[in-house]
């Protein structure tokens, strides 16, 4: 016989911040689909995941989206490959409008569980107006010499307006790499979060201790990720999730390159990133 879902919704609509509360248990499938009775209105504050444990642990990297009626996602993408043994969270940026909610989980596993916390808050007009997600285009200075495995392909340039507001949190989440110049290599992107000062371009990278604090994470391209265009390459990475905060008073972000193998040799302007970021 089928499994079918088990699903006790607690829904909490009272109050400044509104709370749904989805304790879930899968079909033989794994999956889940649960819709709330009262419909919310607010910012998406974040989703807590909690698994169950023991015999009902859901698999590992099981999905969950939060949709509204028209089936948008309201998590963005950012409850996907959720941890089958550990309590996570993530911070949303979807917006509610006077809907009911659904839950959808998948690969979960056979009659597997877990509960899931949806928080809500009042949103200002002037939030509903002004999109709190950004995409950011920055062309970085390159040498026009061939570059070593090592080098430094850029050193430091701004990503202005990365964080939201004055000392924001950012996140990550898809970067788009032009290469003009089709030559493909590997490359690691590093962000700061001041003008740091990493070396000479086309040498190694020399930043000292106090440099290197400034540094709030790396990308890796590989050259599995480039799509060849003709005469250009093109990468994409989705799905980032890479968290970074911007200095106090400052909402700029900055971004160096290190090449990896190969020797290529780019135009001063060969190098075009696009950045896409989810902002509090």
């Amino acid at each position: 016989m089928p499994t079918a879902q088990v699903v006790t919704i607690t829904e909490q609509t009272g109050g400044v911040i509104k709370k749904v509360t989805w304790d879930w248990l899968s079909t033989d499938a794994g999956v889940v689909a649960s819709t709330t009775t009262a419909a919310f209105e607010g910012m998406i504050l974040a989703a807590v995941f909690v698994p169950d444990t023991g015999a009902t642990a859901p698999t590992d990297k099981y999905s969950v989206t939060i949709t509204n009626p028209n089936g948008i996602d309201l998590l963005r993408g950012l409850g996907g490959n959720r941890s089958g043994t550990l309590t996570e969270w993530v911070r949303g940026n979807g917006i509610a409008a006077n809907e009911r909610l659904t839950l959808n989980v998948s690969g979960a596993g056979d009659a597997n569980g877990g509960t899931v916390y949806l928080y809500l808050a009042p949103v200002a007009a002037n939030d509903v107006l002004e999109s709190p997600d950004e995409v950011i285009t920055v062309t970085p200075v390159c040498d026009t010499n061939a570059y070593a495995s090592g080098d430094l392909i850029f050193d430091s340039v701004e990503i202005p307006g990365a964080a939201r507001l004055p000392g924001g949190k950012v996140l990550l989440q898809s970067l788009g790499l032009l290469d003009k110049d089709d030559q493909g290599v590997a490359l690691t992107l590093v962000f700061a979060n001041a003008l740091t000062d990493f070396g000479t371009l086309n040498e190694a990278p020399d930043p000292d201790d106090t440099e290197c604090l400034t540094i709030i994470g790396t990308v890796a391209v590989a050259t599995t990720d480039y799509v060849d265009m003709g005469g250009a390459k093109y990468a994409c990475l989705k799905n980032i999730g890479l968290e970074m905060k911007a200095a106090g008073g400052a909402t700029s972000l900055y971004v160096a390159c290190i090449n990896g193998t190969g020797t290529p040799t780019f135009t001063a302007a060969g190098l075009v990133l696009q950045l896409g970021f989810l902002r509090s």
